[in-house]
């Protein structure tokens, strides 16, 4: 299946970030959101995930804007993730710089690398390889995690119990 991620971005020109054989990955303006998922839809993406900042409005705009043929998916956070995401979102709109670490599933696992405007990005193969790249990921910084294309409940609760300092972990369902 073919991927297209869209994570919202506030400032400079959108890019993708991310490119494989079944995922792309797209920073985007939140007012350019369904003109960047029709673009997606004629590019050949069979689903749309959105990040998890997008809210509900905005994943309802995206869902008219494609039509019913295309799936489209809201990065969400589990009951124990929503205090922890809420403390986030807030130091974030305060202007604090926490980095996030975004990981999408891969035929090959990718070496972690900064974004400029999502933070810490990899493409990993399987959950041994997303353990280690969380680890890595905690140890630059990182204080959030999300996870796309293919990664869901199992993965979501694996990062989840990695540290003793527990982490928001968003994941498509």
């Amino acid at each position: 299946m073919k991927t297209h991620v869209l994570i919202e971005q506030f400032d400079g020109d959108p890019a993708i970030f991310v490119q494989d054989d079944s995922t792309k990955i797209e920073g985007v303006i939140p007012r350019d959101l369904a003109a960047a998922a029709r673009a997606a839809v004629a590019d050949g993406a069979e689903r749309i995930e959105l990040c998890g900042g997008m809210s509900v409005e905005l994943a309802t705009e995206v869902i008219a804007a494609v039509g019913p043929s295309v799936e489209v998916r809201l990065n969400r956070y589990d009951y124990g993730s929503l205090e922890l995401a809420a403390a986030y979102k807030e130091a974030y709109a305060s202007g604090e710089s926490i980095d996030a670490a975004f990981f999408y599933k891969a035929s090959s696992t990718t070496e972690l690398r900064r974004v400029d405007f999502i933070g810490l990005v990899a493409g990993v193969a399987d959950l041994s390889d997303l353990k280690a790249r969380a680890r890595e990921a905690r140890a630059a910084g990182a204080r959030m995690y999300e996870l796309y294309a293919g990664w869901g409940i199992e993965a979501a609760a694996l990062l989840r119990s990695l540290d003793s300092e527990p982490s928001p972990v968003g994941f498509i369902d």
